[in-house]
């Protein structure tokens, strides 16, 4: 199926048209989203301080390395229970938010109890947990290859350095910038292999659709609809690249804001932790109000984009490709008969790079 920059900005038009229409539902979503979470996250930092304070006598009654031993492993057995509530509440979680972005994508107005409707069966809990674990462990294979690199040419950095430094020899200003080229060049790998990894989200799709398709089966197939498109994958993120600038310059001026506000006319400690809080919910209630509507048109414009791409029902892959002279966009491939195209719908929308528009026939 022939995908260009021309299609992608109706696609996101007309995501960005059904978002606004759900606005007050997705912020609702979002808060729903991230409430249980930070919940459970208040539980866990709850766990492990009872857990030190428990284990205080420990250091009383054996040696430092037995009492040590104690609390490392009661700390142990707290982060599992931390890590098996969050992935109870979040698989269930997850899949019914993709349900409510799935309902909107389609010009439906779902209600936020969508999100909760995992939550009806054991089935389609176990179902949402085995799919969010699938989708992690194919990012995770992604992103291990980058990983391994990086901590090859950090010890390839790390053992002169070290060796220097037992002969009385400081590291120099070239290890420091060296060391900065390499995190910044890591980052960008991750960002980069992340993308090809979101190939697997639209599995929620065919979950949605196919209530007896396996969490394994759907992200394979998702991921196959992808293949050979990185560019155009990669092109689809940046677009979004000016509203997540947007967010992040928001939330780093409202925090140095707060900061500087502390240090300057706040000097008791009560104050600080006072201003710290306010700052942190602040954080939250801008994640919320930006995470609801971002996280809704990008998730929403990206299933639809895979919907476009991916064969119709009965149809064979092969047929997807339209014939020569044949419009890009079809009449049944969810594509709006009112769309405009040209219009930008995000900041910055003509800077986004258009490089993965047009693919060339023998892709």
């Amino acid at each position: 199926m022939e995908y260009n920059a021309q299609i992608r900005k109706a696609i996101k038009a007309e995501q960005k048209a059904n978002v606004m229409a759900n606005l007050g539902r997705c912020f609702g979503a979002t808060a729903l989203m991230i409430l249980p979470v930070f919940l459970i996250g208040l539980l866990g930092a709850g766990i492990m301080t009872l857990t030190v304070l428990s284990q205080a006598n420990a250091f009383a009654l054996y040696d430092p390395y037995t009492a040590s031993q104690h609390l490392s492993n009661s700390m142990m057995n707290g982060y599992v229970i931390i890590i098996l509530l969050e992935i109870a509440v979040a698989g269930p979680l997850t899949l019914g938010l993709m349900n409510f972005y799935i309902a909107i994508q389609r010009g439906e107005r779902p209600g936020i109890g969508l999100l909760f409707h995992p939550f009806a069966s054991i089935r389609t809990i176990w179902r949402s947990i085995r799919m969010l674990c699938c989708t992690m462990f194919r990012t995770l294979l992604w992103l291990i290859g980058p990983y391994v690199v990086f901590v090859v040419l950090a010890v390839v950095l790390m053992v002169p350095m070290a060796v220097g430094m037992a002969y009385g020899n400081e590291p120099g200003t070239g290890f420091l910038v060296a060391l900065i080229v390499l995190f910044v060049l890591y980052f960008i790998a991750i960002m980069l292999f992340a993308v090809r990894a979101a190939a697997y989200l639209p599995g929620y799709v065919l979950m949605h659709d196919d209530g007896e398709v396996g969490a394994w089966q759907a992200t394979k197939r998702a991921g196959a609809v992808f293949k050979g498109r990185y560019k155009d994958m990669l092109t689809f993120f940046l677009s979004f690249l000016p509203w997540y600038l947007l967010f992040y310059g928001v939330v780093i001026v409202v925090a140095a804001i707060m900061a500087f506000a502390s240090m300057s006319s706040m000097p008791s400690d009560t104050a600080q932790v006072a201003t710290f809080a306010v700052t942190y919910a602040v954080t939250i209630v801008l994640s919320i109000f930006f995470g609801g509507f971002l996280g809704a048109y990008q998730t929403t414009s990206f299933f639809a984009m895979y919907e476009y791409l991916a064969p119709q029902p009965g149809q064979p892959a092969e047929l997807a490709q339209p014939e020569a002279g044949q419009p890009a966009i079809q009449p049944g491939r969810d594509m709006p008969d009112g769309a405009q195209p040209e219009e930008p719908d995000a900041p910055g929308e003509g800077a986004a790079p258009d490089g993965g528009g047009q693919r060339p026939d023998d892709e």
